[in-house]
């Protein structure tokens, strides 16, 4: 049985060798969850000449999704939260080996276009969170707290990097933190440290007031709010109370 792990150089040759033995390959998190004792093979320990001795038309295949948009596609595919990511990641690498990568990349493609869907949510998230997240000044760093479906942090921490282009940026996700320190590099840390700041914040007061005095009761559009403020961030915003009372 053929194993890989979350790198794209790995999941390129699972791919491939998928294609060539009809075996589907096993990501490393399945083996360590598996009842059985199984023979495996990590595929990083096969080089690619070995990979392209099985196939003439690998090599060719292998530049060609290198050159093309499906690699960008994969990195924000391994970031959607969901169990089958990986298998659906190694299904669409080994339809675009075995049909070129403009017929994979149609929107006929059932894979493709479920890959594409779930590339959109992690952008749509960045972008929600861009919005929505708020930061409080905790010990010479700039913290706040993020409510995330998927793995994009990080993303969010570099968009907001264009903001404040000289601050230790932290993000509270769930028991954990990312950070972004000021030479830019990803730190993952504890956030038991942050959370008494973040629940004494200062700024509530603050914001409680703005929401008060920008509401217009005859100007009020539940379809247009949830557009903006989706509903399952109510529980974890500031005006989410606010919200609430209004529609009520």
């Amino acid at each position: 049985m053929y194993v890989y792990s979350d790198s794209v150089n790995d999941m390129l040759k699972s791919a491939f060798i998928y294609s060539h033995t009809g075996q589907f390959p096993l990501h490393s998190s399945e083996v360590d969850n598996s009842l059985f004792s199984i023979n495996i093979t990590p595929v990083n320990s096969i080089s690619w000449s070995d990979i392209f001795l099985l196939n003439p038309r690998f090599q060719s295949a292998k530049k060609e999704i290198q050159n093309s948009m499906l690699i960008p596609l994969v990195l924000l595919n391994l970031r959607y939260s969901s169990d089958d990511k990986h298998s659906l990641i190694i299904e669409g690498l080994k339809n675009a080996i075995e049909n070129s990568v403009i017929k994979f990349c149609s929107d006929y493609n059932p894979v493709f276009t479920k890959l594409t869907k779930r590339k959109n949510c992690c952008l749509r998230e960045v972008h929600k969170m861009l919005g929505l997240i708020r930061f409080t000044p905790v010990n010479h760093k700039l913290a706040g707290v993020a409510l995330l479906e998927h793995n994009t942090a990080d993303l969010i921490l570099y968009r907001f990097r264009k903001r404040y282009p000289k601050e230790h940026l932290v993000l509270l996700v769930g028991s954990d933190t990312v950070e972004l320190n000021s030479v830019d590099e990803i730190i993952i840390g504890k956030a038991d440290n942050y959370i008494p700041f973040i629940k004494n914040d200062d700024f509530t007061s603050v914001w409680k007031k703005y929401y008060e005095s920008q509401y217009i009761p005859s100007r009020k559009n539940l379809k247009l709010l949830q557009h903006h403020i989706p509903k399952k961030y109510w529980n974890w915003l500031t005006e989410g109370d606010f919200i609430k009372s209004k529609l009520n």
